[in-house]
């Protein structure tokens, strides 16, 4: 699976949380799929650089090459690689009309990514993947760099450095006690 990554920024990221669904340009992705705050690397702009460095510097020691694409709306690469990613920080406000064409015809056979900064400076940098081919996972409450990782390149079918993919319910230890209230609980709610 091919997965091209968009690095870009908005103006206010709190106003895209807040919009949600009905973003102008991400809200068909954040709705139909999977989106977290990455949460241990810095805020803005910064983060966001911290993420492709990491991106290309995992990408260098397994020996995978990354496409480097200039920012929309160029038309994607021939390059039979997996794994693209644009070259350089854009604006969100900047790009319109075919840019979303662009990244739906990628999001029907492969998977478009965005890591979104915040312009200014508050808010960690908000990772979204969707696909058509991929879960939809919505509001991913924790993530951290290893998560993104592990997930980017687990798609395009190399092995991911640890880290749990965002796209997998996290495993969690059986617990009889806690099993016991729930099923007590809706057996209040719904009788035997």
């Amino acid at each position: 699976m091919r997965v091209t990554i968009f690095f870009c920024s908005a103006t206010d990221l709190d106003g895209v949380y807040r919009s949600g669904p009905t973003h102008p340009l991400l809200g068909r992705y954040l709705d139909g799929g999977s989106y977290a705050a990455v949460g241990d690397i810095p805020t803005g702009l910064s983060g966001a650089i911290q993420i492709r460095d990491a991106l290309l510097r995992y990408a260098k020691s397994i020996g995978l090459t990354v496409v480097h694409i200039q920012g929309p709306p160029v038309p994607l690469s021939s390059s039979v690689e997996p794994l693209q990613m644009t070259d350089e920080i854009f604006r969100l406000d900047e790009v319109r009309g075919v840019f979303e064409e662009w990244c739906e015809r990628i999001a029907r056979e492969g998977v478009v990514a965005f890591v979104v900064a915040d312009g200014q400076d508050r808010r960690a940098p908000l990772c979204v993947l969707y696909g058509r081919n991929l879960p939809a996972m919505g509001f991913i409450a924790q993530a951290g760099l290893k998560d993104v990782l592990a997930t980017w390149f687990g798609l395009v079918g190399q092995a991911p450095p640890d880290g749990q993919s965002l796209l997998e319910e996290p495993a969690s230890p059986f617990d009889a006690k806690h099993e016991w209230s729930l099923m007590e609980r809706l057996r209040q709610l719904y009788g035997e």
